[in-house]
């Protein structure tokens, strides 16, 4: 329903799907085994996410790495605003 709605998706699929078929041979079960791999991977793909969104749960859950992580964040902020501060167009 996400890939449905997101205008990106529309417009990738209807650019990429007539690649794969030749003038007229569209058919319906080439259609829908297209469209079945594409839900395949995109739900193992966010599965990965959801493995590593838990694996990260985990490490924020430590004080000690979330400190260190806030740390290294705001290094990285004060960098990015001193190079702005500094930069010469």
């Amino acid at each position: 329903m996400v890939t449905a709605s997101n205008p990106k998706a529309v417009f990738f699929f209807s650019s990429l799907f007539p690649q794969f078929f030749a003038d007229g041979q569209l058919s319906f079960g080439k259609a829908a085994a297209m469209l079945t791999s594409t839900l395949a991977m995109t739900f193992v793909c966010m599965l990965g996410y959801a493995a590593l969104g838990a694996r990260i749960q985990v490490l924020f859950r430590r004080p000690r790495f979330r400190k260190g992580f806030q740390r290294g964040l705001g290094v990285a902020l004060v960098g990015f605003g001193a190079g702005l501060a500094l930069d010469r167009m």
